[in-house]
């Protein structure tokens, strides 16, 4: 432990340290911390998420944690901090999270290199690219296009967007907008978008592949949480806290006092129930 509290230390100073990729969550803190940080986040509760978080980077530095607390001050709009926790972070969904920072600090050039892999080169192309987080990075790279007065790409990476997740109606909206606005658009071609991508087969594809993704072992970059869906019990044991949108016990096991034991035929709340 001593080790994680120098590592620790030596974020304050710097950049953060990070020992592994995943924590081991072997403290029962660790454990208690995620929780309390996952119920702040269902629960809207920004600030407290980052309070959270903050406590376990410091208990367990790694990139899992650090991308944590920058998810909290993402949220609670202080996308510098976030950014400047996200650097050098490996893992795929702290990079499309870096992206969102610069993009909402108008950092055209440094959200693309958060989006690109190394291997993509300067100038891309939708056939030859990797990018981070699937259609969703594909779509936030054409925005940044758009930023960079680039309609040509962005209009190629709107398409691919589109390929891979025919649902992303914003970039079908893009799209038509950026096709349209050329001086001589192609009908031909925007109809033949539409007939080609939103198609039964498609759908069902992109859905079954959505519901794998929100199953176990899930990645993180939905709300930064990997144990749970937003609005669930943090702890169905242990007396952890329950989420604000649970009804209270009496209500939601009892009706309100009216329901009859199957057993007697007796009122829960006594034979005048």
């Amino acid at each position: 432990s001593s080790g994680l509290i120098s590592a620790g230390g030596g974020a304050r100073r710097g950049l953060p340290v990070r020992l592994m990729v995943r924590p081991l969550e072997s403290s029962p803190f660790a454990r208690e911390a995620r929780a309390a940080f996952e119920y702040s986040i269902s629960n809207f509760l920004w600030k407290q998420a980052v309070f959270y978080a903050e406590r376990l980077v410091a208990e367990c530095p790694c990139d899992e944690t650090t991308y944590l607390v920058a998810l909290a001050y993402f949220h609670n709009q202080e996308h510098q901090r976030s950014r400047w926790h996200l650097q050098g972070n490996r893992l795929h969904e702290a990079r499309y999270l870096l992206a969102q920072c610069c993009f909402a600090l108008q950092l055209w050039e440094e959200a693309e290199d958060a989006l690109l892999a190394p291997s993509s080169g300067m100038y891309p192309s939708a056939s030859s690219a990797e990018v981070v987080n699937g259609a969703s990075g594909w779509y936030l790279l054409a925005q940044v296009k758009e930023k960079q007065a680039n309609p040509a790409q962005a209009v190629e990476y709107y398409a691919k967007c589109l390929e891979l997740c025919p649902f992303m109606w914003e970039a079908y909206d893009r799209w038509s907008w950026l096709i349209l606005g050329t001086p001589s658009p192609s009908r031909s071609s925007t109809s033949g978008m539409a007939s080609s991508t939103f198609t039964d087969e498609k759908f069902a594809q992109s859905f079954a592949n959505l519901l794998g993704a929100s199953g176990p072992g899930a990645s993180l970059a939905a709300n930064g949480t990997q144990q749970q869906r937003p609005g669930a019990e943090l702890g169905a044991t242990g007396g952890a806290p329950r989420s604000q949108n649970a009804p209270p016990r009496n209500e939601r096991d009892y009706g309100g006092g009216g329901r009859k034991d199957r057993r007697s035929g007796v009122g829960i709340g006594g034979p005048g129930g």
